[in-house]
């Protein structure tokens, strides 16, 4: 074999090898490029992105910062706990603020008490019964207080008083501090103030229930139309009857019934026009038992109670009645319960809660 043609033939391969190389390697270098840049892109980008977003936090905080200044830093509270009508009451070691609390709520057909009471130690209180909705601080004579809140609130007072505080720890809530020089101040000074305490009571209870009702926008539309007032009616009052100028709503239980009645009666004629169109629409199962009203008196918020039966049969009941004046005309409001196996306090706290939301529509 010729050695020049076998030198010529390896140059040619050897070159032949060296470009295909080099093409090799121009185009990994060109994809590795492309895949730097890749990254560096996807890179850049989510450090951009991190970084927007910072400053949209940080942007929102101190906004957030100067309207809390704008408006004193208030702390918002949790949510105040406890059963209706739960009192925490403290210091009272002779039972004389409790004895009061507990008595029987007015016309029930059972003995209730107007009040469940808690009862703890001055200044133990901590945790959740700092949360309570309701709690009455008793201070007699001069007993030293053991934290700076009670400091502020017990100067050895010489003379009887109620303070009321709202919303310390929570809210809704009431902080009742009574103070009295002696037991027997306390004694004498705390029968003729007992509106006072009770009323307290009973506003920051009634707000909390007024608070917790899901509304009914069917039925609140239907006594709007029906009667010109707006109510905020539960979302368990489904059931209805409706006549002329009569609506009757109802959860329609098996234990724990609650109605509704709205009646629409001449101002001249309100008693007998009630009896009337009960008589006519809440009628038993035989033609002689309708349902008749007794007992009434005068409640909180222009409420009147009393006991409600069904004439000739042995069904009966507490109800109140509120009524809203619409030009000649009234409209009367009659909550009551059928709950023979239970207790029927906080029912009728429901429905009170209730009625005083009612007021007249505009365009009424």
């Amino acid at each position: 074999m010729n050695d020049e043609w076998l030198y010529g033939s390896v140059s040619f391969y050897n070159g032949t090898v060296f470009c295909h190389c080099f093409r090799l390697l121009a185009l990994a270098l060109h994809k590795t490029r492309k895949e730097v840049v890749g990254k560096y892109v996807i890179t850049m980008t989510r450090r951009l992105l991190l970084a927007f977003s910072l400053l949209v936090t940080a942007c929102l905080f101190f906004a957030s910062c100067s309207l809390g200044g704008k408006r004193g830093n208030k702390k918002k509270l949790p949510a105040s706990i406890g059963q209706p009508y739960e009192v925490l009451l403290e210091g009272d070691t002779l039972d004389i603020v409790k004895t009061m609390l507990t008595e029987d709520v007015d016309i029930l057909p059972q003995p209730e008490p107007m009040c469940n009471v808690i009862s703890v130690k001055r200044g133990k209180v901590s945790g959740s019964y700092l949360l309570m909705r309701t709690r009455v601080v008793l201070y007699i004579g001069t007993e030293r207080a053991s934290t700076d809140k009670e400091k502020e609130n017990s100067d050895e007072r010489k003379t009887f008083s109620i303070k009321v505080s709202h919303d310390e720890n929570a809210t809704p809530q009431n902080i009742i501090r009574i103070h009295a020089a002696s037991v027997q101040e306390l004694r004498d000074s705390l029968q003729s103030r007992a509106r006072l305490l009770q009323g307290a009571i009973y506003d920051v209870e009634q707000k909390h229930l007024s608070a917790a009702i899901q509304q009914n926008p069917e039925k609140q539309k239907l006594v709007k139309r029906l009667f010109g007032i707006d109510i905020k009616i539960p979302a368990q009052l489904d059931a209805s009857k409706e006549a002329k100028d009569f609506l009757w709503l109802s959860n329609n239980a098996t234990r724990g019934m609650q109605n509704l009645i709205f009646l629409r009666v001449n101002a001249r004629y309100e008693k007998k026009a009630i009896d009337s169109l009960l008589r006519k629409n809440m009628v038993g199962e035989m033609d002689d038992m309708y349902m008749q009203l007794s007992y009434p008196k005068m409640l909180y918020n222009n409420l009147t109670q009393g006991l409600w039966e069904m004439k000739g049969d042995a069904m009966g009941g507490p109800y109140r009645m509120g009524r809203v004046p619409l030009g000649e005309d009234v409209i009367y409001i009659i909550a009551f319960v059928y709950a023979p196996e239970m207790k029927k306090r906080n029912l009728m706290k429901q429905l009170e809660a209730v009625m005083t939301t009612a007021k007249r529509a505009a365009g009424n």
